[in-house]
C-alpha cells in the first residue's frame, strides 16, 4: 500500500489510475499480504523487522505529542541540511571512484566509533529497543544525528542504498532519548518522532503512516498520521527544500 500511495500523495500532476487498475492493485496487495500472514502462521516466521510495542498511554502524554512532532520536524530539517551540503560538496569531486572512496572512508571511520550507525539499520533498531536506556540520552541523540549525516554522505557519494530505514532508525533513536527525558511510553515517543521526521522530509503523511506500520502497531496509526501531517505542514527553508523535491 505504501508503494501504491507514495507516488500519488501530494503530487499536483499525479493522476489516479483507472478504477479497474485501482481495484486490481488493492486486491493484489491484500491477497499478497494475506498469503504472507498465512505462511508466517504456518512456518512460525516473522516480517524480518523488529516489532515495536507500546505500554500505557495517558491523556496527558498526548500533550507531549506536539513537542515530539517539533523534535522530529527539527531532525528532518537537519537531515535536509546534511543532504544539501553533502550534495554540494561531494558534487565538486568529479571522479566517481574518489567520491565513493570519500563516502566509504566517512562510513568506516565514523562507524568504528559508533557501530550502530552502520548498515541499513533494521538490526540496529533491535539494539536500540533492547539497550536504549543503557546507552543514555546523549549517545542516543548523537547516534540519531550522526546516522542522518552518514546517510546523506553515502547517498551523495554514490554508494548504493536508500534513506527510508536509516532515517527511521534515527527517529527511533531520538524518540528513545526523548522518552527517557520526558518519562513517558517509549513506543509512543518513537512513533511520533519518527513519523514527524519522515513527514517533514517526504511530506506524504499517509504514505509515511503506511510505511511505519511495518514496525509499529496499528493502534498508533492515528498518532503517526497526526505527527506526519504536522511534520509535513511545517515549512522547510527553501535552501533545504529544493534538494528534497
Amino acid at each position: 500500500m505504501f508503494g501504491f500511495v507514495e507516488p500519488l500523495e501530494g503530487e499536483a500532476d499525479a493522476k489516479l489510475p483507472k478504477a479497474s487498475k485501482t481495484v486490481l492493485y488493492i486486491l493484489a496487495t491484500l491477497s499478497s499480504f494475506g498469503i504472507f500472514i498465512g505462511l508466517n502462521r504456518l512456518t512460525g516466521g516473522g516480517t524480518g523487522f523488529p516489532s515495536i510495542g507500546y505500554g500505557e498511554i495517558r491523556i496527558t502524554d498526548y500533550l507531549w505529542g506536539l513537542a515530539l512532532t517539533l523534535a522530529g520536524a527539527a531532525l528532518g530539517a537537519v537531515f535536509l541540511a546534511f543532504e544539501k551540503l553533502s550534495h554540494l560538496l561531494l558534487g565538486l569531486v568529479k571522479n566517481v571512484v574518489i567520491r565513493c572512496a570519500i563516502g566509504g572512508l566517512a562510513l568506516g571511520g565514523i562507524g568504528t566509533l559508533l557501530p550502530l550507525t552502520m548498515f541499513s539499520s533494521e538490526h540496529q533498531i533491535e539494539e536500540i529497543l533492547e539497550n536504549g536506556a543503557c546507552l543514555g540520552v546523549f549517545t542516543l541523540l548523537l547516534i540519531a544525528v550522526t546516522k542522518l549525516f552518514l546517510t546523506s554522505v553515502c547517498i551523495s557519494s554514490g554508494l548504493k542504498g536508500g534513506h527510508f530505514f536509516p532515517v527511521i532508525f534515527s527517529g527511533i533513536a531520538a524518540g528513545s532519548a526523548l522518552s527517557i527525558i520526558i518519562g513517558i511510553d517509549s513506543g509512543f515517543c518513537m512513533a511520533a518522532v519518527t513519523a514527524a521526521l519522515l513527514g517533514s522530509t517526504i511530506r506524504k503523511p499517509v504514505a509515511v503512516t503506511l510505511l511505519l506500520l511495518i514496525l509499529f502497531p496499528w493502534q498508533l496509526a492515528p498518532v503517526m498520521l497526526g505527527a506526519a501531517a504536522l511534520g509535513a505542514f511545517f515549512d522547510i527553508p527553501g535552501f533545504f527544500a529544493e534538494k528534497s523535491k
